[in-house]
């Protein structure tokens, strides 16, 4: 039986179509090319942002210690690169520092990288900047310290609700005030379950409806929220406890809970706008190899 169906189906058991290639390593990543930096004018620049931030991070917990927060107090900020410069954020993540790095978005040729800085760690990046700017404290190369991490950032400032966005910015909501469902990726950090309940009292604080349902991955957990821009952008506690946002996806849920005669309404409606070619039409064709395809189903 299985010679009858290789002979007659030979798209499905090809053989002899292998052929051997010298294999060829591709290294362990692309080399960084820094961008030529004053190191004095470039240093003192990253430094000033870094005070600017300060006041804001003070802010941000007194504010949080009043909404009755106990500990994960911080504030969430961005770092600009330069173009081409992806790998130098791998060093942004503080090792025994609590510092993490969320995410890594790409807009208009530049990264921006959105990390959580605890309270009292905001030190770590400004004594990194100023160990660049100590000429006693170069490299055995003569080089700045830090140089590769240094000269790679742009700017520094706070992180808003755009860089959360980690979904195609072309569906980032532009109206304020329309309700959507918003797909909110939470941090697990020592205690996923205080981070998950945290999320859920502000956001019934801002008026927003949280799913019930949590989809749990190893270093993230997601949830759906209802809830406008507006909402999201009013609340600095909020969006304190987010990692990522993005828009909620569609799925086929709606479609597979129906009642088997509201399946066949839907079905129905499909196939009065829908129009088939003809057998043997120059179209394109799809193949699926599915043990659950049906190929007495109206739609096939």
């Amino acid at each position: 039986m299985g010679n009858e169906g290789e002979r007659f189906k030979p798209h499905l058991f090809p053989n002899n179509n292998s052929q051997i290639e010298k294999y060829e390593g591709r290294g362990r990543g692309s080399k960084i090319i820094l961008p030529t930096q004053d190191v004095a004018s470039h240093g003192f620049a990253l430094l000033y942002d870094i005070h600017s931030i300060k006041g804001q991070m003070i802010a941000a917990v007194a504010i949080q210690k009043k909404a009755g927060f106990e500990q994960d107090f911080g504030l969430r900020i961005e770092f600009e690169s330069y173009p081409e410069m992806k790998l130098a954020f791998d060093s942004l993540s503080g090792e025994g520092q609590g510092i993490e790095l969320l995410s890594i978005r790409e807009n208009a040729g530049s990264r921006f990288a959105t990390v959580f800085i605890p309270d009292g760690k905001l030190g770590y990046f400004e004594q990194r900047i100023l160990a660049y700017l100590d000429t006693d404290k170069t490299t055995k190369a003569g080089k700045p310290k830090n140089q590769k991490l240094v000269d790679s950032i742009k700017s520094i400032h706070t992180a808003t609700l755009n860089s959360l966005w980690t979904d195609d910015p072309l569906v980032f909501p532009s109206n304020l005030d329309e309700p959507l469902w918003w797909e909110v990726w939470l941090p697990h950090r020592d205690n996923k379950r205080r981070i998950l309940d945290a999320f859920k009292n502000q956001a019934t604080i801002q008026g927003m409806h949280v799913c019930s349902s949590v989809v749990h991955f190893p270093e993230r957990m997601v949830t759906l929220a209802l809830a406008t821009r507006r909402q999201m952008d009013d609340s600095l506690i909020l969006l304190n406890t987010v990692a990522e946002l993005r828009r909620a996806k569609e799925t086929a849920a709606f479609f597979s809970a129906l009642p088997p005669e509201e399946q066949v309404l839907w079905k129905d409606e499909l196939l009065s706008r829908s129009s088939i070619p003809p057998p043997g039409a120059d179209v394109p064709y799809v193949c699926i190899l599915d043990s659950g395809v049906n190929r007495g189903h109206p739609l096939l």
